[in-house]
């Protein structure tokens, strides 16, 4: 994390009053709840190092210091392993986060992030225009570790290409958690912990597990893994389940019965027998010189001599080419 991202610095702002800001913060903090005095010193000292850093590398080269390719590549590496030591494990510890939640909270939210009490931030109300509510609301949902929430937050702001960055990040994060607790259910299950099989099951539905959500739906039908019955939320779940194409929540497809099927054969067979049939009896034909019949592609035939004698042939009657010889109908 580079030091201008530790402290937030915008455009054309100074870091000592930048600085002096956080280390207020901290000190407030450090101050009012006790169990945090300690990750609030931490912060102070590591916001101090960034202040000390960003007005080391502002200082301007003297004009007649000259240097090689290596110097400029050792001195890169130098750089990155410094702004390599301010991530934590903490909240806000990594750059993608810092620089996300800078945009929409003050310095006070984030010292307050930083020190675990993000309980104490009210996201605000949503009115419909202020979209900033909802990305703020998402951002805190993600430090619940809410995903689902998180996602619906993300999903009301599609014009910001970083939101939706976050929206994917999100639900790809929901997919692991649902697996990971959706597989340590089905070890309960094995081993024979019923009694805690509910909690992870539980969770990873919520997450969107399709396999999670079929199995709460069956134990809230027959009431097992100690929870009580509810048809509805099982129908709930099973719906849920079969939007996400889940094979074990489909209904079979009808299967027909021998019965059913030999009647159809046999319909077949019959229907293919009375067109041959027809196709065969249609028309006989005596051998003569004084006629000539053809068949034209509109499936008429005609003679030549006895044009008003003739009539339509059924649809397949004929397949072979006519003789010379006079028609005579059936």
């Amino acid at each position: 994390m580079k030091p201008e991202t530790v402290l937030g610095i915008k455009y054309r702002e100074e870091p000592k009053e930048k600085l002096q800001e956080w280390l207020k913060e901290y000190a407030a903090i450090a101050a009012e709840f006790p169990g945090a005095e300690d990750l609030a010193q931490r912060l102070s000292k590591r916001a101090e190092k960034a202040g000390e850093l960003i007005t080391e590398r502002n200082r301007p080269e003297p004009p007649s210091s000259s240097h090689d390719d290596m110097y400029y590549i050792e001195m890169a590496k130098i750089m990155d392993d410094m702004d390599a030591s301010f991530d934590g494990d903490f909240p806000l510890g990594n750059e993608a986060d810092a620089s996300f939640a800078g945009c929409y909270f003050s310095v006070p939210e984030l010292a307050e992030m930083q020190c675990g009490l993000h309980h104490l931030i009210v996201a605000g109300s949503f009115n419909g225009y202020n979209f900033d509510v909802l990305v703020r609301k998402g951002f805190l949902a993600e430090l619940y570790e809410d995903w689902p929430e998180a996602v619906r937050c993300y999903e009301g702001v599609s014009t910001s290409k970083s939101v939706q960055e976050r929206e994917y990040e999100c639900r790809r994060k929901m997919a692991i958690e649902g697996k990971r607790c959706y597989e340590k259910a089905l070890a309960f299950m094995e081993s024979g912990k019923w009694s805690e099989v509910f909690a992870p099951l539980s969770r990873a539905a919520d997450m969107g597990n399709p396999d999670a959500m079929v199995d709460l739906a069956l134990a809230r039908v027959y009431g097992q893994y100690g929870c009580a019955k509810d048809l509805q939320e099982a129908l709930t779940l099973l719906r849920a389940a079969a939007k996400k194409d889940n094979a074990r929540c489909k209904p079979p497809k009808p299967r027909k019965c021998a019965k059913r099927r030999q009647g159809s054969e046999m319909k077949r067979q019959k229907r293919g027998l009375q067109t041959a049939l027809t196709s065969a009896r249609s028309v006989k034909f005596c051998r003569s010189r004084s006629t000539k019949a053809t068949l034209t592609p509109f499936g008429r035939w005609h003679s030549y001599a006895k044009r008003k004698m003739m009539k339509p042939v059924p649809p397949g009657g004929l397949t072979k080419p006519l003789k010379r010889g006079r028609l005579t109908l059936c």
